[in-house]
């Protein structure tokens, strides 16, 4: 862990993943329209579409391993002899990827920027060594704050103007807004807890 303090610990995570799934997408982007400038199209976007595939699957398993273990915790500390969290989790953010992610994905995507193939698949790519580097560092991270930072990463670098920074903008106020009323709902409800208990 970069640091012993689990305040340092969250914040630190949630800036260096934001940082890093930015600068990552923006270099890989980069990278990619030299090595394809002279491949065809049509080769390149077949290449792209398939490989959103591996991309997605890679993101998934890190969106388990970072938000599905911090959902199972919740469960274990109420209930700590429950074997089954993982699989109730992991059906239960299954569904809601399933009915509920598609108009997020598309407000999200259309609100920051239109991107092209190769960028939206070096933004999930992006996102996976994000999330990868934070879990390996011991860091509790949003992979939503990860993979919206790789989406204006890989739309900044064909041209900065191309964000659409006053959605980017509501989007961190959003952020800054959440976490001290969640800091305070859970104070709140957890001394309810205990003084019931």
């Amino acid at each position: 862990k970069i640091c012993t303090s689990a305040w340092c610990n969250v914040i630190s995570g949630v800036l260096l993943s934001v940082v890093l799934g930015f600068v990552v997408s923006f270099c890989l982007s980069s990278i990619t329209i030299r090595l394809m400038r002279n491949v065809a199209s049509h080769k390149s976007n077949n290449f792209f579409k398939s490989s959103q595939i591996v991309s997605a699957v890679l993101c998934a398993v890190m969106h388990g391993v970072q938000d599905g273990v911090k959902l199972c915790s919740i469960i274990l500390i109420v209930l700590p002899n429950f074997k089954h969290s993982t699989i109730i989790i992991g059906c239960a953010m299954s569904t809601g990827t399933l009915f509920g992610a598609g108009r997020i994905m598309k407000n999200v995507g259309e609100g920051f920027a239109r991107l092209k193939l190769f960028q939206g698949a070096n933004a999930d790519f992006a996102s996976f060594i994000s999330l990868s580097v934070s879990t390996v560092l011991g860091l509790p991270v949003s992979t939503s704050h990860i993979k919206t930072s790789a989406l204006c990463g890989s739309a900044a670098q064909k041209n900065i103007h191309r964000v659409n920074w006053k959605t980017a903008g509501e989007m961190l106020l959003a952020w800054i807004i959440t976490f001290p009323f969640c800091f305070l709902l859970s104070y709140i409800l957890t001394a309810i807890i205990i003084r019931g208990n």
